[in-house]
């Protein structure tokens, strides 16, 4: 009967179990919004990061590449609708630094690229160091990479790959940068 009594409807309005409902579904419902919101707009932002430099179009070469790229990229920006030529160099590596060893897909721009392409410049912020490639042997790593790797701007790094004949071919370099994505996958 305690029960019933203090609960129930008063002459004022809702009761007070009503009130608690009615808050916890609005709050709840509030939520939800929200965190669906950021959800969506992180999805966006990295999908833009991320897809900006995933070409539409790709052009292999056999074996090790195209020897002359240089001849067909004139040919290919006269194209009506093609926005930018960039080549590029890809291929799965090992990473030692001082403190672990990783895999990583390393990609190679011409050294003007970050000076040229402003939507590259606007999308993939440099956080310590800078994007100078003028000294032999150095490399930007994304942030979350270096942390893993133990590397800091000025501290070497130690790539390995295969070649098509699965020879390893080791190669030494300094940290001249550190960049971020916004996204620690992909940094």
């Amino acid at each position: 009967m305690l029960f019933r009594s203090k609960f129930k409807s008063s002459d004022r309005g809702l009761s007070r179990i009503a009130v608690i409902a009615f808050l916890t579904i609005v709050i709840s419902s509030g939520a939800a919004v929200v965190i669906l919101s950021a959800a969506n707009g992180f999805h966006n932002n990295i999908r833009d990061n991320v897809m900006y430099k995933d070409a539409h179009i790709i052009i292999l070469g056999p074996g090790k590449g195209i020897s002359d790229y240089e001849d067909y990229i004139e040919d290919i920006s006269q194209i009506k609708g093609v926005e930018s030529v960039i080549p590029y160099f890809d291929k799965q590596a090992l990473l030692k630094g001082r403190l672990n060893t990783m895999g990583a897909l390393v990609k190679a721009y011409p050294k003007k690229f970050y000076e040229t392409d402003k939507m590259f410049r606007d999308k993939f912020k440099m956080v310590d160091g800078e994007l100078d490639f003028s000294e032999p042997h150095s490399i930007v790593l994304g942030e979350n990479l270096a942390m893993n790797l133990g590397a800091t701007v000025g501290s070497w790094i130690y790539l390995t790959m295969y070649s098509e004949e699965y020879f390893s071919i080791q190669y030494k370099f300094q940290v001249a940068g550190l960049f971020t994505a916004g996204y620690a996958e992909y940094d």
